[in-house]
């Protein structure tokens, strides 16, 4: 009797040890998809920056449309150029950046606006970034 006792209370500690281990490994796999997920859309930030940047490049030209690029396999930008209704020396620029996984699957996305003024004006070197129009979307 005693020897079936010892083993019972072998076997519950094993059981207590093993689902307190379950939990721990879950804990730690969900914060590991979380830290990856949070790096995906500081990526995707980084990617509609540089879409941003580019647009910008583009608008100083004075045209108007549609752009895209990419930073790596992984990272992918967008963006677009409009003239502003009723400012004709102002242009809108709008990007989107993405992350994707090696399948191609979209895992994080962020876009970012912003005006500028002073295109197409006559003087050369007075564009700048419109007071507060910076805007990041999503």
């Amino acid at each position: 009797m005693k020897k079936t006792q010892i083993i019972l209370i072998a076997l519950f500690f094993l059981f207590i040890i093993s689902v307190f281990m379950f939990i721990l490994y879950n804990m730690w796999e969900s914060e590991e998809k979380t830290l990856i997920l949070e790096k995906a859309i500081e990526d995707a930030y980084w990617a509609a920056f540089a879409g941003l940047e580019e647009g910008k490049i583009q608008a100083l030209s004075g045209s108007v449309g549609v752009g895209s690029g990419s930073l790596s396999s992984n990272l992918r930008y967008s963006f677009t150029i409009s003239t502003i209704p009723g400012f004709p020396d102002r242009r809108r620029i709008s990007a989107t950046g993405g992350y994707f996984d090696n399948a191609g699957n979209l895992i994080a996305q962020k876009r970012l606006r912003v005006d500028i003024q002073g295109i197409g004006d006559g003087i050369s070197g007075n564009e700048s970034t419109v007071q507060g129009s910076f805007y990041q979307i999503n």
